[in-house]
């Protein structure tokens, strides 16, 4: 949740805020609330053409894009797993209009690549230490 008060704003790719004319970083306290983010909750094809989108948008080989595009589902990505649990109730009919086909599954197999030891070194840090190394934050926790 962000205080709008006029002096907060939008940061870089909308992954944050900045507060002031010095764009500081917000201050933030650890809630221990739920969040549940739907932005990647569409149909394999919605998905492939957002993903499409964002490459292109970022800068990527043309030739990867129109692989992505064609792809029938998302490529596997470290750390990501299937949610079994409950929806927020006014998330339940969306998601439910929105399942793809079979399965309701839009991920490829896993493939993992030796770059993806890094995500699972940083997952089992944190879980020792409650400390994710080498984490950017947008923020300030006080």
């Amino acid at each position: 949740m962000v205080r709008l008060d006029g002096a907060i704003r939008s940061f870089g790719d909308a992954q944050g805020f900045r507060v002031g004319a010095a764009r500081a970083r917000v201050r933030a306290r650890a809630t221990g609330a739920v969040m549940c983010h739907y932005g990647w909750a569409r149909p394999p094809a919605t998905l492939a053409r957002k993903h499409a989108a964002f490459a292109e948008f970022f800068g990527e080989d043309v030739g990867k894009l129109e692989q992505r595009r064609a792809a029938p589902e998302l490529e596997w990505t470290p750390g990501l797993r299937r949610f079994d649990g409950t929806h927020p109730r006014v998330a339940t009919e969306w998601i439910a209009a929105r399942r793809g086909a079979g399965d309701g599954s839009a991920v490829g197999p896993r493939r993992l690549r030796p770059g993806d030891l890094r995500f699972y070194v940083s997952d089992w840090i944190e879980r020792l230490t409650g400390v994710r190394p080498f984490e950017y934050r947008n923020y300030l926790l006080v």
